[in-house]
């Protein structure tokens, strides 16, 4: 906002002198210190305010559905005529206090992926139910909760037979509504958070320890949205319950790394399962155990072993996938650093070309020893971008396209940079080697495939077929 001021200010002198200059800031000054007037409203309600700033707000920026769901609730609140008005217009206040707290230094999407997987989670899994405001207005009718002669219109409308009770199941209903929806966005931020507490498990640093290197991992996938919903169910269903939220977690990562890092399925596959899994989970229907066993038939079907090990051969061009950074860091941390040590993954992903190395160059020079060694054009070109020879380096620049000698050094080399003396785990494995040759990219790749089979593992049928997505819903882009 000062920026937009300065702006105008800086309009209204512009081209001008001095002299100009300085009669034009004293007449704004005037007019602003004596001339400018303001209407002053009182409101008898604190369950008014969001309506009337709605209504007087249509010139200014659109409001958010979640500031448009929470005037509709102050709005239904306004009309208990007894102290259970005044109260749940406090508890609305107090709620959404707490969640714009919560989801302040959270990404731009943030509300909506809140009241999308919330509603996901405890209200319907069907996710064409969800449509924003209208479907809070569907879930509280006006038409149930507003008497009659404070409509415009009444025509058709069925009479309230035992107003105190329906009052009652609004009071009750809308409190359950905002108390669950202000938990949801506590869990959002600690998805967010990498060095989240955790406190309602802080007597147990096993379990916490799980939840937030299983969290961490998730974030790291590229792929969180679509399972927020059971995230939230699992802790609204079984607060207490820790070791069950840290399963789940990992299921869900574990989901993320084989069905999009690595299969590279559609944006959205399994979402409507998964989110009919989080339903019945919050409301009882399955317990945890049996919501991560459905986690885990999901992924095999979307990821069977066989479709994973199709992903890590000679031809697939990893380089071009994004993921190739996330599979390359957590081999990274399986080498034996921990996250805390490691550098943060946002450094490989923010400096997406010079940290990821080559061992094989892409474009070799001419007449040197890589043409030699990788001497058919059709299996260097094929070799070049599987995963097999990419590594994670903090910066590749100093490599270029030195021979592999020069590259690997000497175990007391410091400078120039080198794999020997990489800070990274991963560098200095390839340094163990004399030489690269196809067969050592091909050996190397074979090691991957196995350690992503174990690092994210699923169990299925001897003969799985394929899956195919026949999910009923948008590809819907995550965070």
């Amino acid at each position: 906002m000062p920026a937009f001021f300065d702006q105008r200010i800086n309009a209204l002198l512009d081209a001008a002198d001095p002299a100009m200059s300085a009669r034009r800031l004293l007449d704004l000054r005037r007019r602003i210190t004596s001339g400018l007037k303001l209407l002053v409203y009182e409101v008898g309600s604190t369950a008014e305010v969001g309506v009337i700033f709605e209504t007087l707000n249509d010139r200014g920026r659109s409001l958010t559905t979640l500031e448009k769901t929470k005037n509709y609730l102050l709005y239904l609140a306004s009309q208990l005529p007894d102290e259970r008005g005044h109260k749940l217009s406090d508890r609305i206040n107090e709620r959404w206090s707490g969640i714009f707290k919560n989801l302040a230094d959270l990404p731009p999407d943030s509300e909506d992926r809140l009241l999308r997987a919330h509603w996901l989670a405890t209200q319907n899994a069907d996710r064409r139910t969800w449509t924003g405001v209208e479907a809070i207005k569907k879930k509280f009718p006006r038409a149930k909760y507003v008497p009659s002669s404070q409509r415009l219109e009444s025509v058709g409308t069925a009479p309230i037979v035992n107003t105190d009770a329906v009052w009652q199941d609004l009071f009750d209903h809308v409190t359950d509504y905002v108390d669950s929806l202000w938990q949801c966005s506590e869990f959002l931020a600690d998805l967010e958070d990498l060095n989240a507490k955790y406190e309602i498990w802080s007597s147990d640093p096993v379990v916490t320890g799980r939840v937030r290197r299983h969290s961490q991992a998730l974030a790291r996938s590229g792929v969180v949205a679509q399972f927020l919903p059971l995230l939230f169910a699992s802790r609204l269903a079984h607060a207490k319950d820790g070791a069950a939220y840290a399963s789940i977690v990992e299921a869900c990562e574990v989901f993320s790394a084989r069905v999009f890092a690595i299969c590279t399925r559609r944006a959205g596959a399994g979402q409507v399962a998964l989110a009919g899994a989080a339903n019945r989970l919050f409301r009882g229907a399955i317990t945890a155990d049996e919501a991560i066993i459905e986690i885990t038939k999901l992924t095999w079907e979307y990821a069977p072993d066989d479709l994973v090990r199709s992903n890590f051969q000679p031809s697939v061009n990893w380089y071009v996938r994004s993921s190739h950074k996330y599979v390359l860091y957590e081999y990274e941390l399986s080498r034996g650093k921990s996250a805390g040590v490691l550098d943060p993954f946002t450094t490989f992903t923010q400096a997406f070309q010079k940290t990821t190395e080559h061992v094989l160059p892409q474009t070799p020079a001419a007449g040197s020893q890589w043409l030699v060694t990788f001497k058919d054009p059709a299996e260097r070109a094929q070799l070049t971008d599987c995963l097999g020879n990419l590594v994670l380096t903090m910066d590749n620049s100093s490599y270029g396209r030195k021979e592999f000698s020069s590259k690997r050094g000497t175990p007391v080399q410091v400078s120039p940079p080198c794999y020997y003396g990489a800070a990274l785990l991963s560098e200095r494995e390839i340094a163990n080697s004399d030489k690269w040759t196809p067969q050592s990219v091909r050996d190397r790749l074979a090691e991957l495939e196995g350690w992503a089979l174990t690092r994210w593992p699923a169990t299925g049928p001897v003969a799985a077929p394929v899956a195919v997505d026949t999910d009923v819903e948008d590809d819907d882009d995550d965070d």
